[in-house]
C-alpha cells in the first residue's frame, strides 16, 4: 500500500472556491488528501486520478444536480451533502447519505466532522 492510500482522501464538490479552500485548509491541517473539485469533470478526473474514500458534495453544484450525483456516488463513497438549504438535514436523511455539513459552518464543527470520519471509515 502507497503512502497516499493509508491517508484519508475527501473530495470537495463545490462551485464555490472558498468553500473548497477552506474545507482543503482545515483537512490538510489533520492530515488528510482534500481534492478541491469545481466542477464534474474535474471530480472524475481526481477520482481517476486518486482513491477518495469521501465526497463533500454541494447539491446546488452549479449547473450539476448535485442531489442526482451524490445518490450516484453513495455507493461507492462516503457521501456528505454540502448546502446551504434550510432542511438539508431531512434531504441527506431521505437519500441516506452518510451526513451534511450545513453552510455557513463553523471552523469547530468541520474540524470535529475531519476527525470523526476516518473513525467511521
Amino acid at each position: 500500500m502507497n503512502k497516499e492510500e493509508e491517508i484519508l482522501s475527501i473530495a470537495v464538490c463545490d462551485d464555490d472556491r472558498d468553500t473548497c479552500d477552506l474545507i482543503k485548509l482545515i483537512g490538510e491541517q489533520q492530515g488528510y488528501n482534500v481534492y478541491p473539485c469545481l466542477t464534474p469533470s474535474e471530480f472524475k478526473n481526481k477520482a481517476t486520478d486518486h482513491d477518495i474514500h469521501v465526497i463533500f458534495m454541494d447539491i446546488n453544484w452549479g449547473l450539476a444536480d448535485g442531489v442526482k450525483m451524490a445518490n450516484e456516488l453513495k455507493s461507492d463513497y462516503k457521501v456528505y451533502a454540502l448546502s446551504g438549504a434550510h432542511n438539508i438535514s431531512q434531504i441527506a436523511t431521505e437519500h441516506e447519505w452518510d451526513g451534511f455539513i450545513e453552510k455557513p459552518f463553523s471552523l469547530k464543527y468541520l474540524r470535529e466532522l475531519l476527525n470523526n470520519l476516518s473513525e467511521n471509515l
